[in-house]
């Protein structure tokens, strides 16, 4: 395979418009019980629940009014589903805005977006 250069996460997909996207992570992680002896030791280890979060940092390339995506919507990024948990704008005088989004899911989980 080759090696790709920039952000291909998000590339060519309108699923953000009003960024111009930096910076895309993918963050994989679990939920888990643990299960102790009598002594307080951990004798038993299940993952029970998996998640992926995405955070997108970019530009902001459009009013924040007119920005595609807010919190509680659900957004496809590589194929796959997410919900949107916080999206920040952060503006100052000496520079372009900045945008931060972060979205997650679990398993096969149904959303229900804000309305």
């Amino acid at each position: 395979m080759a090696r790709q250069f920039g952000v291909i996460a998000v590339g060519g997909t309108a699923a953000i418009t009003g960024i111009v996207a930096n910076n895309v992570e993918f963050s994989d992680s679990i939920e888990k019980a643990m299960a102790r002896n009598e002594v307080g030791k951990v004798t038993d280890t299940k993952a029970y629940s998996k998640g992926t979060t995405i955070s997108v940092r970019g530009k902001l390339d459009t009013p924040r009014a007119e920005l595609s995506v807010s919190a509680g919507q659900t957004i496809v990024i590589s194929g796959g589903t997410y919900m949107i948990d916080s999206v920040t704008v952060s503006e100052t005088n000496t520079e372009f805005a900045d945008v931060a989004l972060t979205a997650s899911k679990n398993d096969n989980t149904t959303f229900t977006v804000y309305s």
